[in-house]
């Protein structure tokens, strides 16, 4: 018999969160997945596994949840700290008393509500895995927790690592079969996705350049022309999240983010390389180690080196046939399939 586990976040994007779920409900032999989030799904993320989608929003859900999370035997996959949302909800109803958001929680502004999260979670058989900026601010204090909560296991997007040694390595999984990267746009294409999908830069503020898209704009200036083309996926070119993979698809090449402060592939990134896409991608801070090292990510660490490698590929159809070739190889380990093997064998509750 499955053994129930719930996947929780804040919303089924964040993390790969409806991936998970979707991939565990399509190759898992020991786990029934049940996703729970604190807010709807922002796109159409996990469509296959849409039967076991769960939302505190929703009013009609909000008993199945209870229910759910009463069941001691149930056991918690808890992406990043943002899904600890639905953990305050479940112990706000529980406990008839008002819980803080876990990022006041973190940054050490709600001392009162810590000692009973962890008590809560200490009696449970609790997973963690760390994909945001919220545990990369906060990580010495959460870790504390998970120390305090006797949690055998976490995982980490490789970027952040260096925050949790004893963290297991995962990348958020993507499936997309049939392969969708078989027809290219006639120009040479180079798209960008800033990370937040907005209206306007005016709207995206701050999160314009998250991932360094001033420096990646000024670079598609220069090259755009002479049969290259390029796309920021945001901002003034804001599709939806099914359109974006069937651009990144068509695309040549995808640059995810190439700034010192938030370096390592992310989603979007990823999505590219299981497409079959190479990237490009500022890789100094991220620990590539066991079944994720030799990725085939080019690694750029400013305008200049984004600009040459760009050119370089543009201009030699051998190379970039072979980037092809290895990205397309590689990707088969970030599938679901694969991904579940893994994770199955790594994880101790």
């Amino acid at each position: 018999m499955k053994k129930r586990m719930a996947i929780i976040a804040s919303n089924p994007g964040f993390g790969g969160c409806a991936n998970i779920n979707e991939a565990f409900h399509l190759h898992s032999t020991l786990y029934e997945p049940v996703e729970i989030t604190a807010q709807p799904a922002p796109y159409n993320y996990g469509e296959r596994a849409r039967g076991n989608r769960l939302s505190i929003t929703n009013f009609d859900d909000q008993e199945t949840i209870k229910k759910i999370l009463d069941d001691r035997e149930t056991c918690l996959f808890i992406v990043d700290l943002s899904g600890l949302m639905v953990i305050c909800h479940y112990l706000s109803v529980k406990q008839k008393k008002a819980f803080s958001h876990p990022y006041a929680i973190a940054r050490g502004q709600a001392n009162k509500d810590v000692d009973a999260l962890i008590e809560e979670l200490s009696r449970r058989e609790v997973i963690f895995f760390w994909t945001g900026t919220q545990y990369l601010l906060n990580y010495d204090r959460v870790n504390e927790w998970v120390k305090r909560m006797g949690i055998k296991t976490t995982f980490a997007m490789p970027d952040l690592m260096r925050c949790d040694p004893k963290a297991k390595p995962l990348f958020q999984p993507h499936d997309y079969t049939p392969p969708l990267n078989g027809n290219k746009y006639v120009n040479f294409t180079i798209t960008h996705s800033p990370g937040k999908k907005l209206d306007s830069k005016e709207r995206l503020g701050n999160y314009w350049n998250e991932k360094g898209t001033e420096q990646i704009a000024r670079v598609f200036d220069e090259i755009t022309g002479n049969g290259i083309k390029t796309m920021i996926l945001g901002g003034d070119f804001c599709v939806p999240h099914d359109v974006s993979i069937l651009v990144k698809a068509k695309s040549h090449l995808f640059v995810d983010k190439i700034t010192e402060h938030s370096a390592g592939v992310g989603k979007s990134g990823l999505e590219s390389l299981a497409l079959g896409v190479p990237v490009l991608c500022s890789m100094q801070h991220t620990r590539y180690e066991g079944r994720y090292a030799g990725i085939p990510v080019i690694d750029v660490r400013d305008e200049i080196e984004l600009k040459e490698n760009i050119m370089l590929l543009y201009g030699n159809k051998s190379l970039y046939k072979s980037r092809c070739e290895q990205t397309s190889e590689w990707a088969q380990i970030i599938n679901y399939e694969n991904t579940v093997k893994y994770l199955e064998q790594e994880m101790e509750w």
